[in-house]
């Protein structure tokens, strides 16, 4: 009966976690997300979600080989996870594309923390980032949303830096006092 329950215990965390970069997946994602706003609202406290994406990865990967571009997948997720505070929740979202839930005193640093994972990215790529804060009770897709346009926009101003969301105020320092 043990060895069930361990293998039962092993197939869910296989089912939530990518197999590459070890970090959670995007079905974890989803389910943190929900489980996020729903604690954040009753807390009445900050969110922001912020997407990142390796600039140049299809290009790197080109050059390189499949196996090169696995390794740099799973550098990055190690570097940006040991540099971010461990309650910022990091997941790979798909390819090379990567989300993070940033919840209270976090969400009020969103910029620096952020800049912390563009800084340490490691050479030769760089990635962008773009992020939006969320605000009950708009529904949380329409942030995701906002963040993957920030993205975008960091993209196109660029890429290599972090950027808000243009739509929404993203300081939230002058709150702090």
């Amino acid at each position: 009966l043990s060895t069930v329950q361990r293998q039962s215990d092993r197939l869910a965390a296989l089912s939530r976690t990518d197999a590459l970069t070890s970090l959670p997946n995007r079905r974890s994602w989803d389910f943190e997300l929900i489980r996020a706003v729903a604690a954040a609202n009753a807390a009445g406290m900050p969110l922001t979600v912020a997407m990142a994406d390796i600039d140049h990865f299809k290009d790197y990967n080109d050059a390189h080989g499949h196996l090169a571009g696995d390794a740099l997948l799973e550098t990055c997720a190690r570097q940006w996870r040991a540099e971010l505070d461990p309650s910022i929740f990091l997941a790979r979202y798909g390819g090379e594309e990567f989300a993070l839930i940033l919840s209270g005193s976090c969400s009020f640093g969103a910029p620096q923390h952020l800049e912390g994972m563009r800084r340490t990215t490691p050479p030769p790529v760089t990635v962008s980032i773009g992020y939006a804060d969320h605000d009950a009770p708009r529904p949380i897709v329409a942030t995701v949303e906002e963040a993957d346009r920030a993205l975008y926009a960091a993209k196109a101003a660029g890429r290599d830096r972090v950027l808000g969301s243009p739509t929404r105020p993203t300081d939230r320092t002058a709150q702090l006092g």
